[in-house]
């Protein structure tokens, strides 16, 4: 029986042989995939930021005396509640970008990593990950309207999956439960 890199004759195949095998093999992967008439979903489209809409930002770029605390929970259809551990938890101040973002994909499953192009954002955004009873916390806030989430779901294919939050008022929020779906 030839070994992985020996032909049927005992001999290892040339390099140009080889070479002009897999240039074949390539070749026809590319045209059966020209072929194929599976598109992916369009980016999401976000407004356009500008020095007004970065200037908002500036209020959430510097540190608070407020805390925000919950606890993510999945609700299963039977009505049981499971803790969600282990998950990132979002949190985006509510400007007219994250207003934008929120709008089209913040609250979208399949949209859950998309972010607008805008540095501010991404500078301004708050993490946090769930501990073994779904809990979280953020501090050092300044006032204002945020964007929580997280997702939920598990690894196989039929696993419920999908995203819980909303928006929340710091410091009037308190201590904040995460078990609705993202709407």
């Amino acid at each position: 029986m030839p070994t992985f890199a020996q032909n049927r004759f005992g001999h290892l195949p040339s390099l140009p042989g080889l070479a002009a095998r897999l240039g074949a093999a390539l070749a026809t992967s590319l045209a059966l995939a020209a072929c194929a008439t599976t598109s992916l979903p369009a980016a999401p489209v976000y407004q356009q930021s500008n020095s007004s809409t970065e200037a908002e930002y500036q209020p959430y770029l510097v540190p608070g005396p407020n805390a925000l605390t919950g606890q993510a929970v999945q609700v299963l259809a039977d009505g049981r509640r499971l803790p969600v551990v282990g998950r990132t938890v979002t949190l985006d101040p509510a400007t007219s970008t994250g207003n934008d973002w929120w709008r089209v994909a913040g609250r979208v499953y399949g949209e859950r990593l998309s972010l607008p192009p805008t540095e501010s954002f991404a500078r301004a955004r708050r993490t946090a990950v769930t501990d073994g009873e779904g809990r979280f916390a953020f501090r050092q806030l300044p006032a204002g309207s945020y964007w929580i989430r997280t997702d939920y779901g598990g690894l196989g294919a039929d696993s419920p999956r999908g995203l819980l939050g909303g928006r929340v008022a710091v410091p009037a929020a308190g201590a904040v439960v995460l078990d609705r779906p993202a709407e």
